[in-house]
């Protein structure tokens, strides 16, 4: 079972990962290399990974049936999902 603690630890783990993967797109564009892939989070900002977590669960969007009843591991899955979902 997930509870709110390992939610707090997911979202640490999350957030750590998201500045590992910026600072290593810094380095590698620091170092002349292509960095048109963006790494490894499809989202750049904040603001377009959350863009991206409410197109993924909106009402029209056929994983919305995945959602209910909300859970911890159902918010878990969302913020992973969102992570990659353009």
């Amino acid at each position: 079972m997930v509870g709110a603690i390992d939610m707090r630890w997911y979202v640490a783990t999350l957030a750590t990962d998201f500045a590992a993967d910026r600072r290593r797109l810094r380095a590698a564009a620091d170092r002349g290399e292509w960095t048109g892939d963006g790494g490894s989070w499809a989202h750049g900002t904040l603001h377009d990974w959350l863009d991206a977590w409410a197109a993924w669960a909106g009402a029209d969007s056929p994983n919305h049936a995945r959602l209910e009843p909300v859970t911890w591991r159902s918010v878990a899955l969302q913020l992973s999902v969102a992570q990659t979902y353009e």
